[in-house]
């Protein structure tokens, strides 16, 4: 696979240290969506943000909007606007974890699957909410929006061992690199034992950035 420039030109400068994915990482994208969603399809009582925000870090899959054509249409035009995620806001104590990280020198990048065409708006985001500075690993236009997990999962490999590991909210990105034996760390936020079970010591599971922060310090 094609890494794409952003990813071949930011190798050579980078530190040691982990990389750290963005959206609900360090945004609360799954907010921003419900919330986008919900104003023009409003759904059932029962689909709250909590279980939207779980269900796509499990399936990457928007719930009850998945299977509405016209919700899906406006949650592939939200992933390529620039507005909208410059307008989410950060995730309670990531800002703070990063920073104590960063400190002790154990952080290296920022890796995302968003278009690399946004990365004025995402640094400037990182910037305005007090994101240690660091590069950003971009995805190319080229590599389609289904591909993601696969396209980040390649990108870990390529970058080990000068990238340590991942902190990251996506189970599917956690198993793929699991079952490719990855030599690094996988640290899963936002999930529970509940909804993840490890099976071979690469992925750590951890609810909150409190947790992960105190695991990676250890």
């Amino acid at each position: 696979m094609n890494l794409g420039e952003s990813v071949y030109r930011t190798a050579a400068q980078l530190t040691e240290g982990l990389g750290i994915d963005i959206d609900d990482t360090c945004a609360q994208t799954s907010r921003g969506f419900y919330e986008h969603l919900s104003q023009h399809f409003p759904p059932p009582q029962d689909v709250t943000l909590e279980k939207v925000r779980i269900h796509f870090a499990l399936n990457g899959k928007t719930m009850y909007w998945s299977e509405h054509p016209q919700a899906s249409i406006l949650s592939r035009q939200l992933v390529a606007n620039a507005n909208f995620h410059a307008e989410l806001e950060p995730m309670p104590d990531a800002a703070t974890s990063l920073q104590q990280l960063a400190e002790r020198k154990l952080i290296s990048c920022y890796i995302t699957a968003r278009l690399k065409s946004m990365h004025h708006e995402t640094e400037e985001w990182l910037k305005k909410h007090h994101f240690p500075e660091r590069p950003i690993i971009m995805k190319d236009a080229d590599i389609d929006f289904d591909n993601n997990n696969t396209w980040k999962a390649a990108v870990m490999h390529y970058l080990h061992p000068k990238v340590t590991g991942l902190i990251d909210n996506d189970a599917r990105i956690a198993r793929n690199l699991e079952q490719e034996s990855y030599a690094g760390k996988v640290y899963l936020l936002g999930l529970t034992h509940e909804h993840y079970q490890p099976t071979n010591g690469t992925v750590i599971v951890a609810p909150t950035w409190k947790e992960i922060r105190e695991l990676v310090l250890r």
